[in-house]
């Protein structure tokens, strides 16, 4: 800094021009190599669920920064000519994240061309210029006015930003904090925001429909909620809910409470059950250890595929240690007096609840993917049971052959055991079958609506609330985009 003291007026401007180069092309190198990395998947190899949790926990972007750069890798991924924009300093990531949803293969070099050297504003007045939207309606709503109290004694302010009064939560002792007041340019406050420690302040819009479940519901809780409060009717509804999820997702379950007989007949199976062990002849068998926090690693997956075989709890199965090498089950002829389960069918995928619940709780409920460099995967969110040996390799729904993987990392799993092309083929083929099939009528039909100014959400929103009426299938294009404009409109 001292040395720039030095510097003439002309050779400052002209070091500082020179950064900005280097730096527009230091980003494009950036993006570049998020591009790479997006394609050979390290991030979820490297035990993230996503390329914006690797950016934030291995790269500590900020979320402006991942956000951006993510957003612009991928559309240099579609684009590659985007990169040299981007690098000669003709775009910007802000200008290019408001451009990046309307880049088609046709118009791409048009409108980067159209959006050189412009700022992120005029990008966007140069895309509501050429794809119009439809006016928004008219919206008129009451805003309470802004309260200004003044503290009841001085309180010394170290810098001269302004203040404002913030409150505390509510269940707080009555005070009042004076506290930096946020710039106006700041923009809309976020949805979710902490108020202290333990409270948050949470925002948000619902229909007429649920303002009246919620009013009703108030209405049936004021034998124990007397003040209507919100924060007791979320509580209680979203312990409902969550025990529904957990049912349905992890298989659990509450405890039943045995009857007497049927605790009698449970200590006599117990019994019966021991008595068998102890006269048959002892079999070697190879305990499989779990972990809840450390899933087992390549190494010990290649360990187990030489390991003997292990008698799974069931007893009437038994398979060879699951592993990378060698996918070769062994299956014993179950009891002819025990009737068939739906897991015991060939080539069905269903895991019985009392498995799923075993296996999510030996994962602790978390992904089990380690990284190369020990790092497990903090995923708790779309997690999904895989099969250490696929099923079709064999593959048995059981314990040892069963482990909770995040869905990035079961798609990273299946890419590996049977190929890249071979999956994206597979998805796009389950794709194709589970899409209802569209005339050529609705797809002329969402062109026009394009056409008109409408975007690309909402007009197929409204073909697709058509499409379940099976008389507009043979309608004429008039007749589909008249109802189509009157869903919208």
């Amino acid at each position: 800094m001292d040395k720039l003291g030095d510097l003439s007026d002309e050779e400052l401007l002209a070091r500082l021009r020179e950064h900005v180069g280097k730096g527009n092309v230091w980003c494009a190198k950036l993006i570049a190599y998020l591009v790479e990395v997006d394609e050979r998947r390290l991030d979820r190899v490297h035990a993230c669920s996503s390329l914006w949790d690797f950016c934030s926990r291995k790269l500590g972007m900020s979320e402006g920064e991942e956000h951006r750069r993510i957003a612009a890798a991928r559309t240099v991924r579609r684009f590659p000519q985007v990169l040299g924009c981007i690098e000669r300093g003709e775009i910007h990531l802000c200008a290019l994240y408001a451009l990046r949803k309307h880049l088609t293969s046709d118009n791409v070099d048009e409108l980067l061309r159209e959006a050189s050297g412009k700022s992120t504003r005029e990008v966007e007045k140069m895309v509501a210029a050429r794809l119009p939207r439809p006016d928004v309606p008219a919206c008129v709503e009451p805003v309470a006015p802004q309260a200004f109290l003044s503290p009841v004694s001085p309180v010394p302010v170290a810098s001269p930003l302004p203040v404002s009064v913030v409150a505390t939560p509510s269940n707080a002792a009555p005070a009042w904090s004076l506290l930096p007041a946020p710039s106006p340019a700041s923009g809309p406050r976020s949805r979710v925001e902490p108020l202290s420690a333990m409270r948050y302040r949470i925002e948000v819009t619902v229909s007429a429909g649920t303002k009246e479940t919620i009013d009703r519901i108030k209405d049936l809780m004021r034998h124990r909620n007397p003040t209507g409060d919100l924060e007791t009717v979320l509580d209680a509804a979203l312990a409902l809910l969550l025990a529904k999820l957990e049912r349905e997702r992890l298989g659990k379950t509450r405890p039943k409470r045995c009857k007497p007989a049927e605790a009698t007949n449970a200590r006599a199976s117990s019994a019966w059950a021991h008595a068998e062990t102890a006269t048959r002849a002892p079999t070697a068998s190879v305990p499989v250890e779990t972990m809840a926090d450390d899933p087992p690693t390549p190494v010990e997956s290649e360990a187990r595929t030489q390991a003997p075989c292990v008698d799974l709890p069931s007893g009437d199965q038994r398979m060879s240690a699951p592993g990378p090498a060698s996918f070769e089950p062994i299956v014993a002829e179950p009891p002819a007096s025990k009737p068939a389960t739906k897991a015991s069918r060939p080539g069905s995928r269903y895991v019985p609840t009392e498995l799923r619940r075993e296996v999510f709780a030996r994962d602790a409920e978390r992904c089990t993917y380690v990284g190369p460099d020990g790092d497990r995967c903090p995923a708790r969110g779309f997690l999904e049971l895989d099969h250490v040996c696929p099923k079709a390799f064999g593959g048995t729904e059981t314990a040892a052959n069963l482990r909770v993987r995040c869905r990035a990392h079961n798609a990273l799993y299946a890419e590996q055991v049977f190929g890249r092309a071979h999956v994206a083929g597979c998805m796009d083929l389950r794709r194709r079958k589970c899409a209802p099939p569209t005339p050529a009528s609705f797809e002329s039909a969402a062109r026009g609506l394009r056409s008109m100014g409408f975007r690309e959400p909402d007009a197929r929103r409204a073909l697709e609330t058509l499409a379940t009426n099976h008389d507009m299938k043979t309608a004429p294009i008039e007749t589909i985009l008249r109802e189509a404009l009157l869903v919208l409109t």
